[in-house]
């Protein structure tokens, strides 16, 4: 039962985690495209409305993104998920989802177009791939948390 329980919260763990990955890769892109000098005012504004929208549904994941009815993303990024392991009802284990939210809030709302050239590419690019490196680091951290509850299920398997 247990088992099932961790399985699933990994799984919406980590599907939310793509979610808003996938949507920050889209904003990278756009913010890429928009560095090009041959766009006008009117592309760049179209191109900041997909950003803005982009943005919010990022917002709106991380703040509502839950499991059995616990918010995954509290206000300072760690929710922690205890759940009984083992035949022994005293064992007690623990998932810590991290997240670093208030640095993916602040690098995305601070995306604006209206810039163009080199200057706002390589500002807003680094941004982005900082947002996607955090991301990163929050899977591997619940991958690696994974990883340690399957080996001392399978030790206590053998004990």
């Amino acid at each position: 039962m247990e088992d099932r329980y961790v399985g699933h919260l990994v799984q919406t763990v980590e599907g939310t985690l793509e979610n808003i990955a996938n949507r920050v890769m889209r904003v990278r892109q756009i913010v890429s495209q928009s560095a090009s000098n041959v766009l006008t005012k009117s592309d760049r504004n179209k191109l900041q409305l997909e950003v803005d929208e982009l943005v919010t549904d990022i917002q709106h994941e991380i703040d509502t993104a839950q499991f059995r009815g616990e918010k995954l993303f509290d206000s300072c990024g760690e929710t922690t998920f205890k759940f009984k392991s083992g035949s022994n009802s005293g064992q007690v284990k623990i998932i810590r989802v991290c997240l670093d939210i208030s640095v993916i809030k602040d690098k995305l709302e601070s995306i604006v177009l209206e810039k163009t050239g080199d200057a706002m590419d390589d500002s807003s690019l680094e941004e982005m791939d900082q947002v996607i490196n955090n991301l990163s680091e929050a899977k591997a951290i619940l991958a690696a948390q994974q990883n340690s509850l399957q080996e001392s299920r399978k030790r206590g398997m053998e004990d």
